[in-house]
């Protein structure tokens, strides 16, 4: 349920709303010019077992980050009666022991998705996320500037495209990967 706090703030659930749908995807939007944001957008993107449509972006950046089933997992979602999720035993090859989710497909470029995994799509290229299941992957997604539009859909792209910017570089960055940095004395 959402709230609106003193001062304008808004307070929601992720799931609060009804989600736009297309495939196996369903995007809650949250945040945008729609309730009052003037440059950045806030959704969340569920992808259901199996390949997704392939979203291209617009003329903006996008972040987008995957939630840790264990901590992410909402009470009172549809799903939930099933209880808690259970997450695939395969590893990455390129980490060890970081749990595998899917892949994502950046322009065609395939990706290990894991919880806790940051990843950033630039202008005009086209994602899709092959989920093989059997609970959904969550991403948490930012824009910027807000393209105030519907996503537009394309053919999933399973295999690089030779003009392609995407080639040589890692668009995800993983939790696990990193160093971990103490804030303060605790």
């Amino acid at each position: 349920m959402q709230v609106i706090l003193e001062g304008g703030c808004r307070v929601s659930n992720m799931h609060d709303g009804e989600p736009f749908a297309e495939g196996s995807l369903r995007i809650w939007n949250q945040v945008g010019r729609q309730t009052g944001a003037q440059a950045i957008s806030l959704r969340i993107m569920e992808f259901a077992p199996g390949l997704s449509p392939g979203i291209r972006n617009g003329d903006c950046d996008e972040i987008l980050y995957v939630l840790d089933w264990e901590r992410g997992w909402e009470r009172g979602h549809p799903d939930s009666e099933r209880g808690h999720p259970v997450r695939l035993s395969e590893h990455s090859e390129r980490t060890p022991n970081v749990e595998i989710l899917g892949q994502i497909f950046i322009n065609g470029y395939p990706f290990d998705l894991s919880p806790d995994t940051g990843i950033y799509i630039r202008p005009h290229e086209t994602l899709s996320i092959n989920n093989p299941g059997p609970n959904p992957i969550v991403l948490v997604s930012s824009q910027c500037p807000d393209p105030d539009r519907k996503p537009q859909f394309a053919t999933p792209l399973t295999a690089p495209l030779t003009d392609s910017a995407s080639e040589g570089r890692a668009p995800l960055v993983r939790l696990a990967d990193r160093r971990a940095q103490p804030t303060a004395d605790r």
